[in-house]
C-alpha cells in the first residue's frame, strides 16, 4: 500500500502536469490566437498557427488538460477532506492547535 504522502505527491505532481499545457494553451488562446471577427478574408488571424499547431488543436489541447486538472483538483480536495471539513473548527476556536488535523491528532468525529 502506498503511504498518504506519496499519494498526495503523485496527485499534486500530476495536477501540476495538467495545469501546465492548461496555461500555456489559455495563454495562446488569449493573447496569440484571439477569436472574433470575420473567419474570412478580411480577418488577418483567420488560418494562423502558432508553433506549427492551429487554433482549434489548442482548444482541443485547453479543454482536455483543463478537465483532467479539474479531476486532480476534485481528487485532491477528497484526499484531504480532513482539512476542509475542519477549517470551520479553526476560525471558531481561533486557536492554532485546533486548526491542526494530522495522523497525530485524531478526528473528534464531528
Amino acid at each position: 500500500m502506498i503511504s498518504s504522502v506519496k499519494q498526495n505527491a503523485i496527485v499534486d505532481l500530476c495536477a501540476l502536469c495538467a495545469f501546465l499545457p492548461s496555461l500555456v494553451s489559455g495563454l495562446v488562446l488569449l493573447v496569440l490566437l484571439p477569436s472574433g471577427g470575420y473567419q474570412g478574408g478580411r480577418n488577418p488571424l483567420y488560418g494562423e498557427a502558432v508553433l506549427g499547431i492551429a487554433r482549434s488543436d489548442w482548444v482541443v489541447l485547453h479543454n482536455a488538460s483543463s478537465m483532467v486538472f479539474a479531476a486532480l483538483v476534485l481528487l485532491h480536495i477528497l484526499l484531504h477532506w480532513r482539512y476542509f471539513r475542519n477549517i470551520p473548527r479553526c476560525f471558531r476556536n481561533r486557536a492554532a492547535e485546533h486548526c491542526e488535523a494530522g495522523p497525530d491528532r485524531p478526528d473528534s468525529g464531528r
